[in-house]
C-alpha cells in the first residue's frame, strides 16, 4: 500500500484519480475498475479497547470522484464472518451497537470541522456534523447522499456517493480536503480508524490533527435550492374542572390554529401549512427560511428529577435550531451565548414561531452566522410578540483551532418597548496539540436591568491528553445583573474557581486493563456581589476500563453549601438557612457493546443537608433484531432529612422516574417509536408516540400521538379522568430542489 502521511502530504494533500462521470453504479459490490486501481488505505488504529494500536480485523477504503460527486469504497475483512453484527436499519439512529463503517470530511481542511457519513451492511444511512473537534455534535444534519452495502466472501463491501452540492468548500481549482475513516467490531468491541498518527491529544476519536489529505481537481460547485413545504393537522383534547367541581369535562379542538388570522377557519387551515427553504449561496454560505416554523414530530422531552437548587439543561430537539447550534451558541463556563429553547417556548407554554431565516457560513479564516426569529403573541397567556436576533463571528487563529470571536443577541417584544442585548467576545488559543487556553467577556442591557454590575467574563488553561498528566484550571464571573435572556446561566450572580488533575495510563497488553485515570476535580464558587462562599466541592476521581470494554468510575466527594436563605426541596421538606458539610460517593458503571445487550447503572449515597441520599438509576438496552429493541431505564431516590424539615412530620421522601423506549423498525422507510415515562411527583404517565414514513430522502411523513395519563385518579374527589389530555399530529413534507 501507498501511504503518504498528512506531514508528508502537505497543504496540497495527495492527488484522486478523477473517473469520467457516471462511471460508478452505487450498489456495494465494488465491480468497477476504479476500485481495483484506486489506493487502498488500510493502517487502522485502534481508538477503543486499546488506544494507538493495531486493528485486528482488515479494513481497507479507497476514494475517486468525478465532476460532480466524491465516492468512497469499503473492503470490511472479518476472520470470522460469524462476527457479523447488523441490526439497524431506521435512519439516522446511532449505530453503537452495530458493525459500521464511516467517513469524516473536513471539506475546508482547517482541523476542526467535518461532515460525517456512516452506513452499515443493511445500508442504512447515519449523517451529522461536527466542529471545534468533536466539542460540538449536531446529529440533526441531514443533506443528500447514496450508500448500498453488499455481502462478500470476506465480509462486506460499500459503496458511498455524495454530491458536491452536498458539501461546503471553498471553490477553487484545486480543492484540498481531509478525510478519516471509521469502523466498528461490535463483537470484538472493537473502535479503529485511519488515520492516527497523534493519538495523545484531545478527544482522539474526532481530533482532525488525525487525517488524510487529498486534492480534488476541476470540480463542479453548484449552488441547489431545496424547498420543502408541509402541510398539517392537530387535534387537542382536554379534560377540565367543571365549576361546580363536580366532575372532569372534556373538551376536543379539530385542526387547531395558531391565531393568526381573526378568521377562525382560515386560521385553522393557514396555521398547519409552511415550508423551510435552504439556499446554498456559494460552496460555504447557506441560507435557511422558514415559515410557521412547525415542530411537532420533534421527540419528547426527558423527564428530570433534580435533586439540586439549581436549574436544568435541557438539550435542543427542534431541527431548524440545531443546525450550527455550536456557531450560535458559543458554549463554555457555564454559559451559553444563545439557548435556542428559550425561543417558542415561555411559561411552560409552547408559543407559534411565525417564522425567521438563518444565514452561516465559512469564507477564508472566517465563520460567521445571523438569525432572526419572531414569535407570535399569546394573548390569553399574556405572552407578546417577540424578535430574537442573533449575530455571530469567528477569525480563526494558526491554522488549528484556535479562533477569536463576537457575537450579540438582541430580543425586543414587537408589541412593547422591552428588549434584552449582549455583547460578548470569546476565543481559544492553542498553544500546542495538548495545551490550549479559553476566555470569553460579555456585557448584558435589558429596558429593565441595572446598568451596572452587568457583565460576565471567564478565563482558563488546560492539557488534555489520553495518557500522562491532564490538568484544567477555570475561572469565571456573572456579576450580579448579568442577565442574557436568550442564554443560558445556571447560577447566575456566581463566581466559580475549577481546577482539576488527572493521571492517566494507557495498557496496551495487560489481559484485565485498557486504562487507567486517577485524580481530582474542585469547584468553589462565591457570590458575585459580596463573595461569601455558596458551594465547595471536592471530588477524588478513579476510572478503570477494562480490556473487555467496561468502564467503572468511582468519584469519592466532599461537598459544602452554604444555604444563605432556606430552600424548598418539596412540598413536604424546607432545607433551613445554614452550612451544610456532605460526604458523598458517585459511581458509574457501563457494560460493553459486545452482544444484544448493554447496560448503565449510576448511583449516588452518603450525606445530604443533615440526612442522607440513597439514589440509583440503571438503564438497559436490549436488541431483538433489525426490526425491535428496547430501552428501559429507572431513577430512584430517596433522601432522608429532619422531621423538623418537615411540613407533615414525614423523614423520608422517595423520588422515582421510569421510561421506556421501543422503536420498531419495518424497513428502512417505516418505523415506530414509542416513548413512555413516569414520575412520582406529577403522578401522570406521558407517552410520545411517533410514526415515521421516509420513502426518499426529503419525504416525510409524520403520524405522532401525545397523551398525559393521570396514575393516582381515586384519592382526589371528584376522581380524575385517566386521559388529562392528549394530542393526534399528522405532518407531510415534501422537500423539491432547483
Amino acid at each position: 500500500m501507498i501511504f503518504y502521511s498528512q506531514l508528508l502530504a502537505g497543504e496540497n494533500g495527495m492527488p484522486v484519480t478523477k473517473i469520467s462521470d457516471n462511471e460508478i453504479i452505487v450498489d456495494g459490490n465494488l465491480t468497477e475498475d476504479i476500485w481495483n486501481r484506486s489506493i487502498k488505505y488500510s493502517s487502522f488504529k485502534q481508538l477503543f479497547p486499546t488506544l494507538g494500536t493495531d486493528a485486528t480485523e482488515l479494513t481497507e477504503v479507497s476514494l475517486t470522484y468525478d465532476s460532480n460527486n466524491l465516492y468512497f469504497a469499503f473492503r470490511v475483512h472479518y476472520t470470522n464472518k460469524n462476527d457479523i453484527y447488523t441490526s439497524i436499519l431506521e435512519r439516522d439512529k446511532q449505530m453503537a451497537e452495530d458493525d459500521w463503517i464511516g467517513i469524516a470530511i473536513d471539506t475546508y481542511n482547517d482541523k476542526t470541522s467535518a461532515l460525517m457519513f456512516v452506513t452499515n451492511l443493511l445500508g442504512t444511512r447515519r449523517d451529522y456534523e461536527f466542529s471545534n473537534n468533536g466539542r460540538a455534535i449536531n446529529e440533526a444534519w441531514n443533506t443528500f447522499w447514496e450508500t448500498k452495502s453488499a455481502a462478500t466472501e470476506y465480509g462486506w463491501s460499500s459503496e458511498i456517493k455524495i454530491p458536491f452540492s452536498s458539501l461546503r468548500f471553498e471553490s477553487a481549482e484545486n480543492v484540498t480536503m481531509g478525510f478519516r475513516a471509521y469502523r466498528q467490531v461490535k463483537q470484538k468491541g472493537e473502535l479503529i480508524t485511519f488515520p492516527l498518527e497523534q493519538w495523545n491529544v484531545e478527544n482522539p476519536y474526532f481530533n482532525l490533527l488525525n487525517t488524510e489529505l487529498v486534492t480534488l481537481q476541476n470540480i463542479n460547485n453548484t449552488n441547489p435550492v431545496y424547498v420543502s413545504p408541509f402541510i398539517g393537522g392537530r387535534v387537542n383534547q382536554i379534560s377540565f374542572l367543571n365549576n361546580e367541581k363536580t366532575n372532569y369535562n372534556r373538551t376536543t379542538d379539530f385542526f387547531s390554529g395558531k391565531k393568526y388570522f381573526n378568521n377562525t377557519a382560515l386560521d385553522k387551515i393557514l396555521s398547519g401549512i409552511g415550508f423551510d427553504l435552504k439556499y446554498k449561496l456559494n460552496s460555504g454560505a447557506t441560507l435557511d427560511f422558514t415559515l410557521n416554523t412547525d415542530f411537532a414530530q420533534a421527540e419528547a422531552d426527558d423527564r428530570i428529577i433534580n435533586l439540586t437548587r439549581f436549574s436544568i439543561y435541557l438539550p435542543e430537539k427542534r431541527q431548524f435550531f440545531l443546525e450550527n447550534e455550536d456557531l450560535f451558541a458559543s458554549p463554555a463556563f457555564e454559559y451559553r451565548a444563545f439557548y435556542s429553547r428559550t425561543i417558542g417556548i415561555e411559561n411552560n407554554r409552547i408559543v407559534p414561531i411565525i417564522g425567521g431565516f438563518r444565514l452561516s457560513g465559512s469564507s477564508g479564516d472566517f465563520r460567521y452566522g445571523l438569525m432572526n426569529i419572531q414569535s407570535a403573541p399569546v394573548e390569553s397567556e399574556m405572552i407578546t410578540a417577540k424578535n430574537f436576533s442573533v449575530i455571530r463571528i469567528q477569525k480563526k487563529l494558526n491554522g488549528n483551532d484556535s479562533y477569536i470571536g463576537g457575537y450579540f443577541t438582541n430580543k425586543i417584544s414587537t408589541q412593547s418597548k422591552n428588549y434584552n442585548r449582549v455583547f460578548g467576545i470569546d476565543g481559544i488559543y492553542r498553544f500546542s496539540d495538548e495545551i490550549f487556553t479559553s476566555y470569553f467577556a460579555a456585557q448584558s442591557s435589558g429596558s429593565d436591568d441595572p446598568k451596572f454590575r452587568n457583565l460576565a467574563y471567564g478565563f482558563g488553561i488546560s492539557k488534555l491528553v489520553n495518557e500522562g498528566w491532564e490538568f484544567y484550571y477555570n475561572y469565571r464571573d456573572f456579576q450580579k445583573y448579568f442577565n442574557p435572556e436568550i442564554g443560558y446561566l445556571q447560577r447566575p450572580g456566581s463566581k466559580r474557581l475549577e481546577a482539576g488533575n488527572l493521571i492517566k495510563f494507557l495498557f496496551s497488553e495487560s489481559p484485565f486493563f485498557s486504562r487507567f485515570h486517577f485524580g481530582n476535580q474542585n469547584f468553589v464558587f462565591w457570590n458575585s456581589t459580596t463573595n461569601a462562599l455558596q458551594s465547595l466541592q471536592a471530588n477524588f476521581i478513579l476510572e478503570t476500563r477494562f480490556a473487555g470494554g467496561q468502564t467503572l468510575t468511582l468519584t469519592p466527594s466532599f461537598n459544602q453549601e452554604n444555604l444563605i436563605e432556606a430552600w424548598k426541596f418539596s412540598d413536604s421538606f424546607t432545607v433551613p438557612q445554614g452550612n451544610y458539610k456532605m460526604n458523598k460517593l458517585n459511581f458509574t458503571f457501563l457494560s460493553n457493546l459486545i452482544g444484544n445487550y448493554n447496560y448503565r447503572i449510576t448511583g449516588t449515597f452518603g450525606q445530604f443537608f443533615g440526612g442522607s441520599q440513597f439514589s440509583v438509576a440503571p438503564s438497559v438496552n436490549y436488541i431483538f433484531g433489525k426490526n425491535f429493541n428496547v430501552n428501559f431505564s429507572f431513577s430512584w431516590n430517596k433522601v432522608n432529612l429532619p422531621e423538623i424539615y418537615s411540613t407533615n412530620k414525614k423523614e423520608s421522601e422517595t423520588k422515582t422516574l421510569y421510561s421506556l423506549k421501543l422503536n420498531f423498525s419495518f424497513s428502512s422507510a417505516l418505523s415506530i417509536k414509542a416513548y413512555l415515562q413516569y414520575d412520582n411527583k406529577s403522578n401522570q404517565a406521558g407517552s410520545n408516540i411517533r410514526l415515521r414514513y421516509n420513502p426518499a430522502e426529503g419525504t416525510d411523513l409524520y403520524i405522532v400521538l401525545n397523551q398525559n395519563m393521570n396514575m393516582e385518579r381515586y384519592s382526589f374527589s371528584p376522581a380524575k379522568p385517566l386521559i388529562e389530555s392528549q394530542a393526534l399530529i399528522i405532518k407531510y413534507t415534501q422537500t423539491f430542489a432547483f
